[in-house]
This record gives C-alpha cells, sequence and structure tokens, in this order.
C-alpha cells in the first residue's frame, strides 16, 4: 500500500472510547484495503502470528469541530475515509445506527473520529499539526 492512513479521534473522549473508535475505523480500513494486511509470520519454534498492518497507523487528536472539517475535505477531494458519529455512539445494533443516520441531515452529523487513507502529501496536508493521542 503506498498511501498513508491516519486515524482522527475526538480529544474530549474517554479513553476507552477512543480505543473502540480507532479499532472500529480500522476495521473499514481493512475491510477496503485488504492489501494492507501482511501475511502470516512464523517464530523461530514455529508458531504462527497472524498478519498485521504493513503500515504504520497514527492515532491523532481533534476537537469534533476540526473533525467535522476533516470529513468535509476528504469528500470534497474525494478521498478515502471513515466517520464515527454520533450515530455509532449512540447506538448498539448496525440498524439502529442507519436509521438514526437516515433521520439527520449531514450538518447535524458529530463525527467523533475519522480515519483517512490517501497519499501520504494529501494526508499530512489534511493533519499537519494534530497531536498524537496520549
Amino acid at each position: 500500500m503506498s498511501q498513508k492512513c491516519v486515524i482522527v479521534i475526538d480529544d474530549s473522549l474517554p479513553v476507552g472510547l477512543k480505543a473502540n473508535i480507532a479499532a472500529v475505523l480500522c476495521l473499514s480500513v481493512g475491510s477496503n484495503f485488504p492489501d494492507v494486511i501482511g501475511p502470516d509470520a512464523t517464530d523461530a519454534t514455529g508458531n504462527t502470528y497472524t498478519g498485521i498492518t504493513r503500515i504504520p497507523v497514527p492515532v491523532l487528536m481533534a476537537s469534533t469541530n476540526q473533525i467535522a472539517d476533516l470529513v468535509a475535505a476528504a469528500r470534497d477531494k474525494e478521498l478515502y475515509h471513515a466517520s464515527f458519529t454520533d450515530a455509532a455512539l449512540n447506538t448498539k445494533k448496525y440498524d439502529d445506527y442507519t436509521t438514526e443516520l437516515a433521520d439527520k441531515r449531514s450538518d447535524e452529523v458529530m463525527h467523533h473520529g475519522v480515519v483517512l487513507v490517501a497519499s501520504d502529501k494529501q494526508v499530512k496536508k489534511l493533519t499537519s499539526g494534530l497531536p498524537l493521542l496520549k
């Protein structure tokens, strides 16, 4: 994969939700970019380790307004992105999530996380200055 991947998460959320959002967004990337996962590896004693990502995936922090701006910019530039919204945060079943989203206009949706996959230059331009998740 010659592209860069970065996750940006709402800095106001508790650490457990931040971790969950990062995991959910990574699953979306893995589904859309299967080549990002390397082959299984084997240690010297013959134990197998399931393949993991071939590329770094930095996790950055931002406000919900900054994340909404990133989502808008990704849409405008037609960059791959997946967003974790308030509908995802407020529901436990996928059908409820899609129903809640269907009842909102885009400007009513709050974004708590986004993953971007694009060229290194495009991702850096959009995310430079955002701090790493700590």
